[in-house]
């Protein structure tokens, strides 16, 4: 018989009950402090990646083309130009983006280039994002209270060693205003009538 069981028989129906959580609770405690030493191993290790004092990427948009339009969807080719104002080398693993247009979504993408950006410096990356018909005509039907088109790119970038960095980036085009046309004059020739 083990010493657990010799104890046990010794003891009253009470005596078990009282030990019992003593023994739940010191296994629980062994997990507990087995988790939190592994969170703060966790934690430590992710921000050594990237200090504490590090500057957020940059991530701005440069370019717009169309790749492909079909009645339902339409694909866009985004031009990133992404900085790195910080002394480390930054490897990027993947990107997701969404574009907002005078304040409704109008596309997103998602992107898996593998990238390194050297300490200050930068690079542009070539993206790509869908839209939907219903989005366009959205944005069409309101041309006409906006003469400027309010852009919002946000997204995350996801490093390596790191996680997910947010990034936030806006601007605006402005559309040229409506010419003044003034009413036609006559022509007025050297010719006097008399």
């Amino acid at each position: 018989m083990s010493s657990y069981e010799t104890a046990g028989r010794r003891r009253t129906k009470s005596g078990l009950l009282s030990a019992l959580p003593r023994t739940i609770l010191g296994g629980m405690f062994r997990y507990l402090s087995a988790g939190w030493t592994g969170l703060a191993l966790c934690m430590l290790t992710g921000c050594a990646s990237l200090p504490v004092d590090a500057e957020p990427l940059r991530v701005t948009l440069s370019g717009l083309s169309i790749i492909d339009i079909t009645l339902y969807e339409q694909r866009y080719l985004l031009t990133l130009r992404v900085q790195n104002p910080n002394p480390r080398t930054v490897n990027i693993r993947g990107m997701d983006y969404e574009i907002f247009i005078n304040g409704q979504r109008f596309a997103e993408g998602v992107d898996n280039q593998r990238i390194e950006i050297s300490p200050f410096s930068e690079t542009t990356i070539k993206v790509a994002v869908v839209s939907n018909t219903r989005r366009i005509i959205e944005q069409l039907t309101q041309l006409d209270q906006h003469r400027a088109f309010r852009y919002t790119l946000s997204g995350s970038v996801y490093l390596d060693g790191v996680g997910a960095l947010p990034f936030r980036y806006s601007g605006s085009l402005e559309l040229a205003p409506e010419p003044d046309v003034e009413p036609a004059r006559p022509i007025q020739t050297g010719i006097q009538k008399e």
